[in-house]
């Protein structure tokens, strides 16, 4: 077994990061878009309750979208579409894709905690014996060649 490089787990990030921001982005487009068409019709106050509503609405849907599809594509498969067309996935110590939860764990909890400090978390697995991250480390996940 092999473990994934930095350099293709951070171009499958990369490819599925665009994928959810599709995924999201469309609806948000089109809530904007509808929103922004009745604006004649309202007040300056209705406006700006409505423009704020929709922001709340398409930011809570960024977040639930990638939650989803990260969560669901790892627990089933252990690989997103970016780490399929990269030949990499995501398994436990016992080489089984991680459960939803541990997923969802992973790409929200894990994903913030690495980011938080400049990136450094994603960077760990350059200097790790297991190139785990620090979100791998939290939820006991690895990222393997496939």
């Amino acid at each position: 077994m092999q473990y994934a490089s930095f350099g293709k787990r951070a171009v499958a990030y990369i490819i599925d990061s665009v994928i959810v921001g599709l995924i999201a982005g469309i609806p948000i487009g089109c809530l904007i878009g509808i929103t922004t068409a009745f604006a004649m019709e309202m007040s300056e106050e209705a406006y700006i309750i409505a423009i704020i509503a929709v922001s709340l609405i398409g930011a809570l849907w960024a977040i639930i979208a990638s939650i989803l599809y990260f969560a669901w594509m790892w627990s089933r498969t252990g690989q997103t579409l970016g780490k399929k067309w990269l030949g990499i996935k995501v398994v436990t110590a016992e080489w089984i894709p991680p459960s939803f939860w541990r997923a969802a764990g992973r790409a929200t909890i894990g994903y913030w905690i690495s980011d938080f400090v400049f990136g450094l978390g994603f960077l760990w697995m350059l200097w790790d014996d297991y190139q785990q991250c620090l979100h791998d480390k939290l939820f006991s996940t690895y990222v393997i060649e496939a």
